[in-house]
């Protein structure tokens, strides 16, 4: 009973004093080898700003009390508060030496550490400028000249400075400077630098989502859509990431906000697009999109941190995101039931992470407790990974497909790549063979004129031999015949003159030997007419022979003419057989079909012409064998005329023997006798003018002869131009031959490529 009653009593006195502010002053003591102690024993007061640093060394029943967490309680309307907490630190004496420091959690106001009375640290700002919220946490160091240990209490103080924030002072603790480090470094690490991390991975995301979308051809919306969230995520948390005491935190505030706001959307026009639900109704996307907006304006509407915190605690919240997060939510479930893929079940997945992390801010909210770190920055980034992932395997899904068509395609830009080496060789064999086939033809032309040229020579040449030839058969005709006239005048004279002689003689038997002399004067002369006529019977042998060697040339002429003309159906024939090969060549031969036209209209012409020529030297050896037949006539002629000649010489001598003493009769026999050598006159006159006609007719057939070696020696440069055209002819089919080697590389090329179609060849 008596312990009942002592219990009830010293509660009583412990109500007693909390209601009249009269507490003991919360203490915590630490020594080495002891973690980190959390200080929890906190006792403060509120007053107003005139009053800061009074409550530092204000005895302990000046208006304190102890401080249970959570929010801080606000007396009437104050605007510039000052809220003093403080408590003693006593700290063994082993802990001299000793490294010694204070843990400071984040808190949501500005707030000055003291240590007896001496000021450590300031965070945040207050006075003219203010900043309010700190994300970060800091390490105090104790000063060891300020300590002291033992017994002796040292009076720790805190002051916050809240404008019109409420929330708790947040975590503090006391222990080894090593161990305070660690504590700062993982409190400060989950609280800011992760999410300064995650800020700087979603704008590495967007960008590569931006340009993902960018250079996509069909223009995927969802890389658009979700490029956009990540800015707007990082936006909504740049009032961590970018914070720091010198800062503009309203400014910051109203970013933060405005991004939350837009993240939100665009996860739900992702989500939209993604699930294929409502993605082409623009209107829902349009009355999604004006909640959002009229929240980003009314957001930045707002003069300071508290109206921006109010207007996002009471409209955007409650009114935009709660419901776009709600919808959102109901959109990826039911494109989920619709279509149950990994990648709709991830993104959910990474949904509902974020879901779980807004539930547990709340709750730490609800009760009242700062938390280790704030998880509704993850729960964005837990999903905003797992759409990167879910797009990022799409694309690697995308990626292997490229690779198998990149493989493809090396494989057949490798095929190509050969057939373009072939098509190179081709090319360069075809412009090789091409430039070869044009020298060769401008060559085959070039001769081809020249044996034109060559002919058309040849066949003028051989018309004016002709022509020569002709004039001096007529001329040795016309000399032929006149002779035939002239002679058988003067034999006739000459008869008649005999005859008189003989007609005297037998009148003048008696004077016989008065004519003696004259007998034998006629005697001498009919020698000598026999003589000539000898002669002119050998000239007239000689224009026989030459008759004759112009008859044979006409017959080699004739032969050659038949060789030229076997040689033109030779060239007809090659030319048949070369349009027949270019037609069968086709397209690549037309130009070798063209040569073969020209050289088979060349040799028509030179056919036709060697006809024409035949017939020429046809009539030419007619003429030839007409003039052989006159020469032999006037040659018989003329060895009757020898024969009498001589038989009139035989009887000269008779009647000179038989006129020895007939010399009363020698004045009539010399009248005669003169009669006789004018005849004889004439007919030397006749001798000497066919003696140079003859010499003239041998210089013409001696000319002829010459002209007839030209015309065989061309003949012949006919010939080994022939030779040259056939081998160049040959050269024609040895290229064309190339070129369709050429041509089979290239088909071959073509084959190949035309069997790489499918990844299955691969």
């Amino acid at each position: 009973m008596r312990k009942s009653a002592a219990l009830i009593a010293l509660l009583t006195l412990v109500l007693a004093l909390q209601i009249t502010g009269a507490v003991e002053e919360g203490s915590v003591s630490w020594k080495p080898g002891d973690p980190p102690r959390t200080i929890s024993s906190w006792v403060y007061r509120e007053a107003t700003a005139e009053e800061s640093g009074s409550g530092i060394e204000a005895g302990r029943s000046d208006g304190f009390k102890t401080y249970l967490g959570g929010y801080l309680e606000k007396s009437g309307d104050l605007k510039d508060r000052v809220y003093t907490f403080r408590l003693d630190l006593f700290l063994d004496k082993a802990a001299k030496g000793v490294p010694v420091s204070l843990f400071m959690g984040p808190g949501g106001y500005p707030r000055d550490v003291y240590l007896n009375g001496v000021l450590l640290l300031r965070t945040g700002s207050h006075g003219d400028r203010y900043n309010s919220t700190v994300y970060y946490s800091s390490r105090v160091s104790l000063p060891p000249q300020l300590l002291a240990y033992g017994e002796e209490a040292n009076r720790l103080a805190i002051e916050a400075f809240p404008a019109y924030e409420t929330s708790p002072l947040g975590d503090f603790a006391v222990g080894d400077h090593y161990d305070i480090t660690k504590m700062v470094f993982a409190r400060n690490l989950f609280n800011v630098h992760l999410v300064q991390a995650a800020v700087v991975v979603a704008l590495l995301i967007a960008v590569f989502f931006l340009f993902l979308f960018a250079k996509s051809p069909t223009r995927d919306l969802r890389y658009l859509y979700f490029a956009l969230a990540c800015v707007a995520f990082a936006l909504g948390y740049s009032n961590m990431s970018l914070y720091n005491d010198a800062s503009d935190d309203v400014f910051l505030d109203k970013i933060s906000r405005s991004g939350l706001a837009l993240t939100s959307l665009f996860l739900c026009w992702f989500s939209l697009n993604f699930t294929t639900i409502g993605d082409r109704r623009p209107r829902l996307k349009l009355l999604l999109a004006i909640p959002v907006i009229a929240s980003i304006i009314g957001n930045w509407l707002q003069k300071d941190k508290l109206g921006v915190t109010s207007f996002f605690s009471s409209f955007t919240t409650n009114f935009v995101l709660t419901p776009i997060l709600l919808f959102t939510l109901g959109v990826l479930i039911a494109g989920f039931v619709k279509k149950r893929e990994a990648a709709r079940i991830t993104i959910l997945a990474g949904f509902l992470a974020a879901v779980a992390a807004s539930l547990h801010d709340i709750y730490y909210i609800s009760i009242q407790v700062s938390p280790f770190c704030y998880m509704v920055a993850y729960g964005y980034l837990a999903l905003i990974i797992a759409i990167f992932f879910v797009l990022a395997l799409e694309q690697t899904r995308v990626a292997l497909e490229l690779e198998v068509q990149s493989r493809l395609l090396n494989k057949r830009n490798r095929v190509l790549g050969d057939m373009v080496e072939d098509l190179t060789g081709v090319a360069e064999g075809l412009v090789d063979s091409s430039a070869e086939f044009e020298r060769t033809l401008s060559a085959t032309l070039g001769r081809i004129a020249g044996y034109g040229e060559e002919n058309r020579a040849i066949s003028l040449s051989f018309r004016e031999e002709k022509e020569n030839a002709e004039a001096e058969i007529q001329k040795i005709a016309d000399r032929l015949a006149e002779s035939a006239e002239r002679v058988p005048q003067a034999l006739e004279s000459q008869t008649a003159a005999v005859a008189a002689v003989n007609l005297t003689l037998a009148q003048m038997k008696e004077r016989i030997a008065e004519n003696l002399a004259s007998a034998a004067e006629s005697s001498q002369t009919a020698g000598e007419l026999a003589s000539r006529a000898d002669e002119s019977t050998r000239v007239i042998g000689l224009s026989r022979n030459a008759i004759a060697q112009v008859a044979e040339h006409s017959g080699k002429l004739q032969e050659v003419l038949a060789s030229i003309e076997d040689i033109s159906e030779r060239t007809h024939i090659l030319s048949i057989n070369a349009a027949i090969e270019s037609a069968r060549l086709g397209t690549e031969g037309k130009g070798f079909g063209v040569v073969a036209q020209e050289i088979r209209t060349m040799s028509n012409q030179s056919r036709d012409s060697l006809k024409s020529s035949f017939e020429k030297i046809k009539d030419m050896t007619s003429a030839v064998a007409r003039s052989s037949e006159l020469a032999e006539s006037a040659a018989s002629s003329l060895r009757v005329i020898s024969d009498h000649a001589r038989t009139s010489a035989a009887l000269a001598e008779e009647i000179h023997h038989l006129m020895e003493g007939q010399g009363v009769q020698s004045a009539n026999i010399l009248g005669n006798a003169e009669a006789l050598a004018k005849e004889a006159g004439v007919l030397k006159l006749i001798s000497q003018e066919e003696r140079n006609d003859n010499i003239e007719r041998g210089r013409q057939f001696k000319s002829i002869a010459t002209s007839l070696t030209a015309v065989s020696s061309r003949l012949d440069a006919q010939d080994e131009k022939t030779r040259t055209l056939f081998a160049d002819l040959d050269r024609l089919n040895e290229v064309m031959a190339r070129n369709s080697g050429h041509i089979e590389r290239l088909r071959a090329s073509i084959s190949q490529v035309s069997q790489v179609q499918s990844p299955e060849s691969l």
